[in-house]
């Protein structure tokens, strides 16, 4: 799951390096040439001033306009890390009826959803076909090697807070958010506050980050855009809060090793 993680924080690193540039270019425009005689290096370096200067009004949108993507991208990770998750919980259980009552159901309620219209959910008839047989294999052959992780993984709405919560849910993962408000990184990214007050506040940061992502999509006259630093901040807490993410999901999947090892025993 960290190799998850990492491609997802080094996508973040590409736009941060994006809007680095931008920040460079604000401090630098008003920068003037102590001679004369221009040397071409600097008369090109004036044109750049000048450039920025005419385009302010449009570069100062910038920042806001990358927020459907990276809210995108965050929504990518997250459905990610909960299918890998899905899949090795899945594996651990020895048949169908053993996975937890929220799996078995999820398993059975989404993929009926998405085969009965498949296209609504960007997948093809020979998707369909192959969620089918994945089903059948599931509950008739006690086969977990292949689960349909792209069904259960289905969200129709942005990734907030309560979607994230529901998502993991549906694996019998109910307590994600405390877990994840319990770990070294994301309590420091609040100031070391205690986990409960953590959890609060990193569900609200999210669910914000959601909302402006939804204004600028679908922006009205009174849009307000986010400055560099708002940008830049939202960008370390999303990487603060998939780091975190992707340390909670390996130690759910090894607390559910556990339980059904202790099962096996009794």
């Amino acid at each position: 799951m960290q190799s998850i993680f990492s491609e997802f924080s080094l996508d973040l690193d590409d736009i941060v390096g994006v809007v680095n540039l931008l920040a460079k270019l604000e401090q630098k425009k008003n920068l003037n040439c102590t001679t004369d005689e221009k040397s071409e290096f600097e008369l090109q370096f004036i044109e750049v001033q000048n450039l920025y200067k005419d385009s302010s009004k449009g570069i100062n949108k910038i920042p806001g306009t990358i927020v459907p993507y990276v809210a995108g991208r965050f929504e990518i990770f997250v459905k990610t890390i909960f299918e890998e998750t899905a899949t090795q919980v899945a594996k651990i259980h020895p048949m169908f009826k053993k996975l937890p009552s929220e799996f078995q159901s999820s398993l059975i309620e989404d993929t009926s959803k998405v085969i009965a219209d498949p296209r609504k959910f960007q997948h093809g008839e020979g998707a369909r076909d192959s969620f089918i047989k994945n089903l059948h294999n599931n509950i008739h052959n006690n086969d977990l090697s292949t689960i349909n992780y792209q069904c259960i993984s289905t969200t129709e709405r942005n990734m907030k807070a309560n979607i994230l919560g529901e998502l993991f849910k549906k694996i019998s993962y109910k307590r994600i958010w405390e877990d994840i408000a319990a770990q070294a990184n994301i309590r420091f990214y609040f100031d070391g506050q205690e986990p409960s007050k953590v959890k609060s506040d990193c569900e609200k940061k999210l669910n914000d980050f959601m909302s402006k992502r939804n204004g600028i999509a679908h922006p009205s006259n009174d849009v307000t855009w986010l400055s560099i630093s708002e940008f830049i901040d939202y960008i370390e807490f999303l990487k603060e809060l998939g780091a975190a993410i992707s340390s909670v999901c390996p130690l759910f999947v090894k607390q559910k090793e556990k339980q059904q090892t202790v099962s096996l025993i009794q």
